[in-house]
């Protein structure tokens, strides 16, 4: 599993991310927060931890940035002096958890351990993407292209979505298995080409050369989206 922790605080940021790490998680830590929202757009973590102590102003705005922008990512938050009020209004902009900052490591790790058990339905207010005909619904899991609904399992779903995420990319192997797999993921498997052949077979099969999303980069990687420019998100 692949995390990623942005705290405005140094000394707290690396105790819990030796913590993380003893335990088998790869993590990913900042301590700037605008930073830690690049990293979390551009990256597929299984979950974003957000320890916003000296952001409380901006948390509201920080978090439905990142629910849109990281549907598949769980989101734990913590701050203080927070009403039951403000709670409610972060849960419905997408946190699926949050605590104290006067919270030990033990349940902080029990939080993390109980939403990654989980399966992530994300909550956001623009769902729907759109790349020339292919149109992904984040929110109930759909996917066409040329008005034909298309059958995706939910790796390939998690594919496709780290794909459009990073559009107009270059995306290594060891890359792709990393963020859309986990840190057990055995590079020496057909795993990734499998599904990469498959997604093609469902979304490109149809399609001439230049209107097909998925591209190979030879002796780099892959390349989604078409050419020179891509349609935005709807």
């Amino acid at each position: 599993m692949k995390l990623l922790m942005i705290e405005m605080d140094r000394k707290t940021n690396q105790s819990f991310s030796f913590g993380l790490k003893q335990e088998g998680y790869l993590v990913d830590n900042t301590h700037s927060m605008k930073k830690g929202i690049w990293m979390a757009k551009t990256n597929y973590y299984d979950l974003i931890i957000l320890l916003a102590e000296k952001e409380v102003l901006k948390l509201e705005e920080i978090l439905k940035d990142l629910s849109l922008e990281c549907p598949l990512s769980f989101i734990l938050i913590s701050t203080r002096n927070q009403t039951t009020e403000n709670k409610i209004k972060l849960f419905e902009l997408g946190a699926d958890d949050i605590v104290d900052s006067n919270f030990s490591f033990k349940e902080f790790l029990l939080k993390i351990k109980i939403l990654l058990r989980r399966e992530k339905l994300p909550t956001f207010s623009l769902p729907v993407l759109q790349v020339d005909d292919l149109i992904i619904n984040r929110k109930n899991f759909q996917v066409s292209r040329g008005g034909e609904k298309i059958y995706l399992r939910r790796k390939e779903f998690d594919l496709l979505c780290y794909f459009y995420q990073n559009r107009d990319q270059i995306l290594s192997r060891p890359n792709l298995l990393e963020n859309v797999w986990d840190s057990n993921a055995d590079f020496f498997t057909n795993t990734l080409e499998v599904h990469i052949l498959n997604l093609r077979k469902k979304i490109d099969s149809r399609y001439p050369k230049s209107r097909r999303l998925i591209q190979t980069i030879h002796g780099r990687g892959y390349r989604f989206g078409l050419a020179p420019s891509l349609s935005g998100e709807i």
